[in-house]
């Protein structure tokens, strides 16, 4: 088993000669035999484009009153060819690509970094900061979620081809009501 994640700054550049397929097409097999009828199930399976940014979840617990402020990218990393090797590092994000998703099929464009979710409230990303700020409605408690991608910003791995897949931003309103 290949680990990316044992030794990130030395990934080997590998350059395929067989052209990329036009679809591809991935089966998982699995058996429980005839012991039970159970169905198998796979969970949380990312698929993206080898050197693709890599972006992950954000939680914000316990949150009180008021807006609340994500450093979104703070936890996220793009690839960047450095000599022969590939590095992997946060500083490779390019800020200005993040497009919210308010579910996981209505997206916003990328420069628009505004997105209502009715019932829950605000978000807003501000691409200096790279923070994201979340406006609660008046009176909601519970879980607000929206997701989000992102690129890296340097060239070639800024291609909409190496976006990173979605990640999660989830906020919990505890309390928010008027003091």
């Amino acid at each position: 088993l290949f680990d990316l994640t044992s030794n990130t700054k030395n990934v080997p550049l590998v350059e395929y000669t067989v052209p990329a397929p036009e679809r591809l097409v991935i089966g998982f097999a699995a058996s429980t035999g005839l012991v039970t009828p159970y169905t198998n199930v796979i969970k949380n399976l990312r698929i993206t484009t080898l050197y693709a940014a890599e972006s992950e979840e954000d939680i914000f617990d316990n949150h009180r009153r008021g807006p609340a402020t994500i450093k979104i990218l703070e936890n996220d990393k793009a690839w960047q060819k450095v000599g022969s090797d590939m590095e992997l590092d946060q500083a490779h994000i390019d800020p200005t690509t993040v497009r919210l998703w308010a579910s996981e099929t209505a997206r916003s464009a990328v420069g628009d970094y505004e997105c209502e979710v009715p019932g829950q409230g605000k978000w807003i990303y501000d691409p200096t900061t790279e923070e994201l700020i979340f406006f609660p409605v008046k009176g909601f408690t519970g879980t607000a979620k929206i997701m989000y991608d992102v690129k890296g910003k340097a060239p070639e791995y800024d291609n909409e081809k190496y976006r990173s897949s979605l990640a999660t931003v989830m906020v919990t309103i505890g309390d928010n009501q008027p003091s």
